[in-house]
């Protein structure tokens, strides 16, 4: 199979290779090529992006491209005026650290605290980290509350925390004359995307070699929200001090395809060259990053939720506890999380539990509790919203907030149902708690597992019926 994701970096990089330095040539590929809106076939990707007057055509066209780049050029020049005024700060000492990229302020806004709990777990394998600093860099600080642990922080931007911070006055001026010496050189020689891409390309990777150069001992950490486009310091060629570490928050991140399409997808780029590690879920998920990518080192180690796992199990009430995805308005990706697939998600549950219910006594009827994965934005569905905004209206069904602690969540359900394939229903593996996956029967042309890591896949409300009074009679 052709690695895709390296056949549009190699064309892109054919476009900007006598407009850039050779050094920024990677880092200013993968930032344009995640702007593309590339689909990972590898098919798609060949007639879209085969030749070098397409890309070009594409980069033009992308008006939002355009926006993000003119926007990331301010961001630079405002960074790099903050960093003149950063001289004659007084620094602190640079000590042994975790630096922590990629998470959204929803997956550490409950506790922010928690994080270094979870850090703490020794299937990470992160010694010490009792006497490390953890920086962990989030962009969407809205609503969120702030860790009282002095050696977790949280910024907006690694690089800029540790010149301002870190860094004594003779560092923080050599560093400052090499970014200009770079910035002056790439005027002269109408290397524009290097001044586009300053921030990243220039500033960024100046530190970061700074960083990697003195630090004693230093983990970096990033998720697969950053597959497309690794953080910068990923890109600097290091020392074997350095840990280049991928934690995947979900258990299984793969593309659900119909079953017309099946092997379309391209999952070669799962995995990155300049990764260490990477720590997954289950032996699933670890098995499909492997056979695709023999060189990496993928561990399966459990549940990671970036707050501490804590699985002891609670006396349940009569409970089904359930997982939908929420649609997303007019976006291909998630297209078998359509409006229709989970609306009859929801309807067959909701019929299954009321013919449970007709035969049980009023003392021991069923509830149903729906988790929502993420608080609802403009881009979630409407008219799903409405029909869960009616569902949840009903006195036996309840609406769990998104901040919710899984652990906790899951370790009183009774039974605990998902739609393919979402990570908590895992969690409720590892409590030892039934559950399962469930579709429509309307809906089984998609190439769906007969069961993910020991969690059966269920198709049709027959199937789900006799289930449920399975559990129950066990």
């Amino acid at each position: 199979m052709i690695n895709s994701y390296v056949l549009v970096l190699d064309c892109v990089s054919k476009i900007i290779h006598k407009k850039v330095s050779p050094t920024n040539a990677t880092i200013i590929s993968e930032i344009i090529t995640s702007h593309l809106n590339v689909p990972w076939k590898k098919d798609d990707i060949e007639s879209e992006l085969g030749d070098l007057a397409k890309i070009k055509r594409k980069i033009r066209s992308n008006r939002e491209f355009y926006m993000w780049a003119i926007k990331n050029f301010l961001y630079g020049s405002l960074i790099l005026s903050r960093m003149i005024l950063a001289i004659p700060r007084r620094q602190k000492e640079c000590e042994a650290a975790i630096l922590v990229y990629s998470l959204s302020a929803e997956q550490v806004r409950v506790d922010p605290s928690s994080l270094r709990g979870f850090l703490s777990d020794p299937r990470l394998g992160l010694e010490g980290i009792h006497l490390k600093e953890i920086i962990v860099e989030i962009t969407q600080k809205n609503d969120m509350k702030f860790s009282v642990d002095p050696n977790l922080r949280y910024v907006r931007n690694i690089p800029e925390f540790y010149f301002r911070e870190k860094l004594n006055h003779k560092t923080r001026i050599k560093i400052l004359s090499r970014i200009y010496w770079r910035i002056t050189q790439s005027v002269a020689t109408f290397k524009i995307l290097d001044l586009v891409f300053m921030r990243q390309a220039i500033i960024e990777n100046e530190i970061n070699l700074q960083l990697v150069k003195q630090s004693q001992c230093l983990d970096i950490i990033t998720t697969q929200s950053s597959l497309r486009r690794l953080p910068s310091i990923f890109y600097v060629d290091a020392p074997k001090t350095l840990r280049k570490i991928m934690i995947w928050y979900s258990n299984n991140s793969g593309v659900i395809e119909h079953c017309s399409e099946t092997g379309q997808f391209d999952s070669t780029r799962n995995c990155r060259e300049n990764i260490d590690v990477h720590f997954v879920w289950g032996e699933y998920w670890r098995n499909e990053l492997f056979s695709h990518n023999p060189g990496a080192v993928v561990k399966s180690v459990g549940s990671l939720m970036f707050y501490p796992r804590t699985l002891e199990k609670r006396h349940y009430p009569d409970s089904i506890l359930i997982f939908d995805v929420t649609p997303i308005t007019n976006f291909e990706q998630y297209r078998f999380y359509s409006r229709e697939i989970v609306l009859r998600f929801f309807d067959d549950i909701l019929l299954c539990v009321e013919i449970v219910n007709s035969r049980l006594d009023s003392h021991n009827q069923l509830t149903l509790a729906v988790k929502q994965k993420r608080k609802y934005t403009k881009f979630s569905d409407r008219v799903f919203l409405e029909e869960l905004r009616s569902i949840t209206e009903r006195e036996s069904v309840s609406l769990i907030s998104p901040d919710s602690n899984l652990y906790d969540l899951i370790s009183s359900a009774r039974m605990v149902i998902g739609i393919p394939f979402v990570s908590p229903v895992f969690i409720a593996g590892e409590f030892g708690i039934p559950s399962c996956y469930y579709v429509s029967e309307g809906f089984s042309e998609w190439d769906l597992q007969t069961e993910l890591d020991g969690t059966p896949t269920i198709v049709g409300k027959n199937a789900l019926l006799k289930w449920i009074l399975g559990q129950l009679s066990n």
